[in-house]
């Protein structure tokens, strides 16, 4: 302090600076990031360069002081450009960053959630279940894991264990509208659209404005021979989202199956603004069904 009090100053700053993000108070799911360290670095940074400019200022050692920094700044400025190349790629994509992150904690839960939510999107239905069952063994009390696996099951056509996810999470959570309508729609594969139906109401009860819900409800109620409100009810869904792709195809496919080809064909028209995937979809279903 009395020699060196630049060192105090640097020291008291680092302290002050890292304190907020030391973990003493926990800010979001990380225990640490990198990008921590930056601003109190800053203080070793301005002791460096005090050492450097007093060293420089003697004569007798300046010459070598000089070729000595300028070594240490290329080596330093190559080594950062190494290192922040191989960092890039770990930021590659969204998979390439939580496989990063699950091999350095293979006990993060949040991690292997978000990596099953990559394959998903990937469509690995396999590794996304994986990943999100590990996540859930990991976090038992994150009950929204099971609305996750229950529609990773049903994409992969494994209707029991997607019901069963389902029902976990609604009897944790009842008023869950998501958790509502995947349960509802799973019932719908497994032939019981009445069932269905009676979830789906109680999901539009708990949220009117929900278009998911509305065009399933809809769907039900075409599967249980209500063709009027099936339609009034698949024309709300679209009110409500007037660009939701999946509400002209939900709409579409209830008109195919209710007879009205030409309903139908109208609906692979705006769909191919809207969605041309969806588009050719339900036109292939319209060609395997016609009337």
């Amino acid at each position: 302090r009395r020699r060196y009090p630049v060192v105090l100053a640097v020291w008291a700053y680092y302290l002050v600076t890292l304190l907020p993000v030391s973990g003493i108070a926990h800010a979001g799911y990380q225990l640490a990031s990198d990008r921590y360290s930056y601003l109190p670095s800053l203080g070793i940074c301005v002791l460096f360069g005090i050492a450097v400019a007093t060293a420089y200022s003697q004569p007798a050692v300046r010459v070598t002081i000089g070729r000595t920094a300028l070594a240490m700044v290329g080596t330093l400025l190559l080594s950062l450009g190494v290192f922040s190349w191989q960092q890039a790629t770990i930021w590659r994509d969204s998979g390439a960053l939580w496989s990063y992150a699950v091999d350095a904690d293979p006990g993060c839960a949040v991690c292997h959630s978000n990596l099953g939510a990559w394959w998903a999107s990937s469509g690995n239905l396999a590794a996304a279940i994986r990943n999100l069952q590990t996540a859930l063994a990991l976090r038992p009390d994150r009950t929204g894991l099971h609305t996750q696996l229950g529609v990773m099951f049903l994409n992969a056509n494994h209707i029991p264990q997607a019901l069963a996810h389902f029902e976990q999470r609604l009897t944790a959570k009842p008023d869950d509208v998501e958790a509502l309508v995947a349960y509802g729609l799973a019932l719908m594969r497994d032939e019981r659209p009445e069932q269905a139906r009676k979830l789906l109401a109680r999901a539009l009860v708990i949220n009117a404005n929900s278009t998911n819900a509305r065009l399933n409800y809809a769907t039900a109620l075409a599967l249980t021979g209500q063709r009027d409100d099936a339609l009034a009810e698949h024309r709300r869904a679209i009110e409500l989202d007037v660009r939701s792709p999946h509400a002209h195809y939900a709409y579409g496919w209830t008109l195919a199956k209710l007879g009205d080809r030409q309903g139908a064909t109208a609906q692979v028209s705006k769909l191919g603004a809207l969605d041309p995937r969806l588009a050719a979809a339900l036109a292939r279903y319209l060609a395997q069904n016609s009337l």
